[in-house]
């Protein structure tokens, strides 16, 4: 990847620019074209494999919930984090929020899973099963590791000042 490597070491507004630029627009990229896959996948092999039906409910809330909630942390949390000195108790009221807000993120990543089978493509499966398990494996990392920059690198340095 060509983007620097993120941490701990980096300022506030390097690690939003990184969310951003690198997680936010790939959810904003993949959320709409990985969808239509699953749900063509999910019709084309509903004999088969009748549990990708709930694979796609599961991932069509996730995507419902995702999406307004990347808006919400740009438009929103992020900025707050940003400025000089933000109203305390609303900061702490919104990290509270977003940290539920992951938390149920990781629960609907952890039913996608199992409902994929741990991503594991069956021998029978055709291109765009297999690329769908691939995209939704992908997928999986990129968001777990988006999440656990926000809620272990980002927020840990704002819950002194939200307190």
């Amino acid at each position: 990847s060509d983007v620097p490597a993120i941490g701990t070491e980096s300022s506030t507004a390097e690690l939003v620019a990184y969310l951003v630029s690198r997680h936010h627009a790939y959810l904003r990229r993949t959320l709409p074209v990985l969808e239509p896959l699953v749900a063509k996948v999910a019709r084309a092999q509903r004999p088969r494999a009748p549990e990708l039906q709930d694979l796609l409910e599961e991932f069509h809330a996730l995507r419902t919930e995702l999406e307004p909630h990347l808006d919400d942390e740009e438009a929103d949390l992020f900025p707050m984090l940003m400025s000089r000195a933000p109203d305390r108790a609303r900061l702490a009221s919104r990290m509270a929020e977003v940290r539920e807000e992951h938390r149920r993120v990781g629960r609907a990543l952890a039913r996608i899973r199992t409902l994929a089978h741990e991503f594991r493509v069956p021998d029978w499966a055709c291109g765009s099963y297999r690329m769908m398990m691939s995209e939704l494996a992908a997928f999986e990392e990129d968001t777990l590791r988006h999440v656990h920059l926000e809620n272990h690198v980002l927020m840990p340095r704002f819950d002194a000042a939200a307190s």
